[in-house]
This record gives structure tokens, C-alpha cells and sequence, in this order.
């Protein structure tokens, strides 16, 4: 499976028993309670998955060098814990991601994934939805974007502004939506970036300069203060809904609604996108760059970062995605609630006693899952087999780096270039044989006849009687043979 930003890995199609929940430093031998947020609640199920057998780029330096697969196909993780009876009666789950100022080996937090619903403690705003879209990729969530708009930095990182005028200070790009939806928009956690179609970039990085004070856009590192990144625009989507879709809600008065800012849309989602969300700080060069693209050729992604500081439902039952601002602090949920648990990073050695007293306790009872007769999906695809040949190994590298979207536009010119390149070569080496092979038949021939200089001679001749043939009258007796015949002609043809 290849990714937005190049990296890739591959896997074999594996069946083990997962266990959802529990402190990650202690063994588990009982689900605890029955209190969903009590962090020693579990549940187990059999879980088709892919065992991986080769991790590239992000995959080898990053914190985590796997994905969990939570797409709209029957295959994708949630999927399975629902036909296992173990997420309840809902095809719903929440997405809720944090950003941590530091990551460590030994486990930072993330935020909170809640399966079979979504938990509205940890929502700072109403959940508003947006409407399910059918023209991103197959099995992936999509929306339809109906406008991109830049608000100044002096807003605010909310969708609420912090502004008496709500609607001051910001400015809509000048495209047609059709620019803007080229190839589908999909939301996917398993990009970290965001990345749209580059028909944007020249209207984004015109509005963009206006708004950030003549700073250009782009990708490259740029030394900046943490007040100067923070001055940068917030970027806002409006994503494309319905008053039906959002019934009951006042359009003019629910933040995460467009309102007054769209009056022929107010039930359309606003989804604010800040700096401190699309700017990533480097603290080994102290520099700071831009993770939200205006590069791809085709589709759109509403990636990781984009998501960061919102709790987001995923709602195959009514064809919505729903959004609500959030801190996403579990910790902090989970303590407030009496569920107290220290995050040392070292694990907890078993209790003798206690795993010796629940020796007896019934295993969680699971559903198998017969095997499968397409490859999970979710995150990844057996795509081949693994290769050990290393020149093998970095070809399909390569090939498989072809899949990011900006690559792939190229790839239709290397190809022709390559075959332009490849007919040139083939053609000349053809005629090289040809010239060679057909002086060395022609020296071979001259060889072959030493007297031919002698025979034209003779065949010249005035006098008749020494001509090699015999009177033309006499045909019953020509002594020329076919042979002979063929032999003049070849050498005729040689010489004219």
C-alpha cells in the first residue's frame, strides 16, 4: 500500500484474536467493568489484519510504523468489531485527534477513537454534518467542497472568530466548485498531510499573500516566530450540506454552520483549518514549513492534520460525517470521570495472584470471520510477493514512490519518453546489423566468383566464337543452367 507523501509497505493477510481497550503497561486477563471509559474495559474479536513484510520512508522514522485501516469497506477494522457484535448497534465511530508539542518512544497521546458512536464530553461546539459524497475514491469517506476561504491570523484559530464581525477579514478564493472538487475529496487519517488539486494553487497563493502580509505560500522551510506562524491565515472549507441534514439546528447561531457568510447555503459545515495545525515546526533547523499542498494532479485529501482539534463521527448508517471543535484530551476525560492511570512507559509485571484467580473466568466469547475473497483493506493491500533480489526490491520502490499523485502525472511522460528513447535505439542498432551484415555478404560474394572480372571481359568480347555461350538458335542445347543463371543475375544486380 502507497501513501500521499511516498511512503509504502506491504503485508500478508494474517487472523489473530484483538483486544480493543486497556492500559498498554499491563497485562490483561478481564475487561474490568462494564464502563466503556474505564480504560480497563476490553473487548475482544478475531480480526483479519496485515502482517506486514516491508516498511518505507515515514514508515521506518516515524513514531508509528503501522496504520489501523478505518475506511468505509466491509473489511476496514471497525467493520470487523461490528459484525463481531462488538460495537454495538450502530455502523458509527469517531475519530477525535490531538497534536502533541512532543512526541516520545515510550507513547504520546493522541487523542481518542470512539467505536460505535461518538462521545459528546469531549465536544467544545455542536456536532454539525456534513453531507456524504459519492465522488471521491471507492471505499474512502468523501465531501464535497463548495468553497475555500483565508481568514487573517488576528481571527483566531476557531471557526468562531474572535471578531465582533464574524464575517470580517475574510476572503473566498475566485474558482468554480467544479476547480475545486477535481478527482473527489476524500477524509483520510491515514495521510498525515493535506493535500488538494494544484488548479487552486494560483488563486490560494494570491489570497494567501494578501492575507499573511506578503509572505508567499509554499513548502520549503521558512524561519519563523511562534507569534509570526501564528499570524499566518486560517484556512476555512465550507463542506457541502443541507438544511435536512442538519435539521433542528439554527444555521445563524450553531458554530461549525456557514450562516451569514453563504446566505444561499447556511447549513453548509465551516471546518477551520489553522496554522498551528498546517505548519510543522522542526526543532533540530528551527524552521518551520507548510503541510497543507496545492500539488496533486487529481483527488483531494483532507488528511491528519486537517482533522487535529476536531471530534469527527463517521456515519455509514446515514451517508454523513460529522464534525465538532474538541481538545481531544482523553486523559483528562477519563480522570474527571474517577478513572484515574498513570502513562509511565514501563510495563507492570503480572500479578501471580490475580491471574491465578481468573483462571476460571470465561474467555470473552468472538465471532470468527471466515476468510475473505478480496484482500482487507482499510490501509493496505497484498499487492506481490516480497522480493529478495535487491535491485528487484529498489525497482519496485520506485515504481511504488510512482503512486504519490504528482508523480503519477509525470509517469505518462516518462513512459513516452522512454519509448521514444527505446525505438530510437532499437532503430539504430538495426541499421548498424543491416549495414554490416550487408557488406559482409557482398565481400563474401566478390569471394566467392574470383573470376568475374575475366568473365565480363570475355561476355564483351566481338569475337563470337570464344563467347561463353552457345548459339541462341540452339535452345535444346543451351549449356547455361539455372544455376548459372542465378549466379549472373546476383552479380549483375551487385555491380549495376
Amino acid at each position: 500500500m502507497s501513501y500521499a507523501e511516498g511512503s509504502r509497505w506491504d503485508a500478508v493477510e494474517s487472523i489473530d484474536t484483538c483486544y480493543i481497550g486497556g492500559p498498554h503497561e499491563m497485562a490483561t486477563v478481564d475487561d474490568g467493568s462494564s464502563e466503556d471509559l474505564d480504560p480497563r474495559h476490553v473487548s475482544a474479536f478475531d480480526l483479519v489484519f496485515g502482517c506486514q513484510t516491508l516498511v518505507t520512508r515515514l514508515f521506518v522514522t516515524q513514531l508509528a510504523d503501522g496504520i489501523m485501516g478505518m475506511d468505509s469497506r466491509a473489511e476496514s477494522f471497525w467493520s470487523q468489531m461490528f459484525k463481531a457484535g462488538k460495537m454495538g448497534s450502530a455502523k458509527q465511530f469517531s475519530l477525535c485527534f490531538s497534536r502533541s508539542p512532543n512526541v516520545e518512544r515510550k507513547g504520546s497521546e493522541a487523542g481518542a477513537v470512539t467505536l460505535g458512536g461518538t462521545d459528546k464530553r469531549f465536544h467544545k461546539t455542536p456536532m454539525v454534518f456534513s453531507s456524504g459524497a459519492d465522488g471521491g475514491r471507492a471505499g474512502f469517506f468523501s465531501v464535497r467542497v463548495r468553497r475555500i476561504y483565508l481568514r487573517r491570523g488576528t481571527a483566531g484559530e476557531s471557526v468562531l472568530s474572535s471578531l465582533a464581525n464574524p464575517n470580517k477579514d475574510i476572503k473566498a478564493l475566485d474558482l468554480p466548485e467544479d476547480t475545486l472538487n477535481v478527482g473527489g475529496i476524500i477524509v483520510d487519517s491515514g495521510t498525515t498531510d493535506t493535500y488538494w488539486n494544484r488548479g487552486i494553487a494560483e488563486a490560494f497563493n494570491e489570497v494567501f499573500k494578501e492575507m499573511s502580509g506578503g509572505r508567499h505560500h509554499n513548502n520549503n522551510d521558512i524561519s519563523l516566530t511562534h507569534d509570526e506562524m501564528m499570524a499566518l491565515p486560517t484556512i476555512l472549507f465550507q463542506l457541502v450540506s443541507s438544511k435536512e441534514v442538519n435539521a433542528g439546528m439554527d444555521a445563524y447561531k450553531t458554530p461549525g454552520l456557514v450562516g451569514s457568510l453563504d446566505e444561499s447555503h447556511p447549513f453548509d459545515v465551516l471546518l477551520a483549518f489553522p496554522p498551528s495545525h498546517y505548519m510543522e515546526y522542526d526543532p533540530e533547523t528551527g524552521m518551520y514549513a507548510s503541510r497543507f499542498y496545492t500539488t496533486e494532479g487529481g483527488g483531494s485529501v483532507l488528511g491528519a492534520n486537517s482533522m487535529m482539534g476536531h471530534d469527527i463521527l463517521f456515519d455509514s448508517d446515514n451517508h454523513r460525517i460529522g464534525w465538532a471543535e474538541s481538545d481531544c484530551d482523553y486523559t483528562k476525560l477519563v480522570t474527571e470521570n474517577g478513572f484515574a492511570f498513570p502513562i509511565t512507559g514501563n510495563l507492570q509485571p503480572g500479578n501471580t495472584e490475580e491471574a491465578s484467580s481468573n483462571t476460571s473466568v470465561e474467555s470473552p466469547k468472538v465471532t470468527p470471520i471466515h476468510a475473505l475473497t478480496e484482500a482487507p483493506v482499510g490501509g493496505y493491500s497484498v499487492t506481490r510477493e516480497p522480493q529478495t533480489n535487491p535491485t528487484m526490491v529498489k525497482f519496485l520502490d520506485w515504481f511504488e514512490e510512482c503512486t504519490h499523485t504528482e508523480c503519477a502525472d509525470r509517469l505518462p511522460i516518462y513512459l513516452v519518453f522512454f519509448g521514444l528513447l527505446c525505438t530510437f535505439l532499437s532503430c539504430s542498432l538495426c541499421y548498424c546489423l543491416c549495414c554490416c551484415f550487408c557488406r559482409c555478404r557482398r565481400a563474401r560474394k566478390i569471394d566467392e566468383y574470383p573470376g568475374t572480372h575475366d568473365l565480363e571481359l570475355k561476355t564483351f568480347r566481338d569475337d563470337p566464337t570464344n563467347s561463353p555461350y552457345k548459339d541462341e538458335d540452339n535452345d535444346d542445347q543451351d549449356a547455361e543452367t539455372e544455376d548459372d543463371k542465378s549466379d549472373a543475375q546476383e552479380f549483375d544486380g551487385d555491380y549495376a
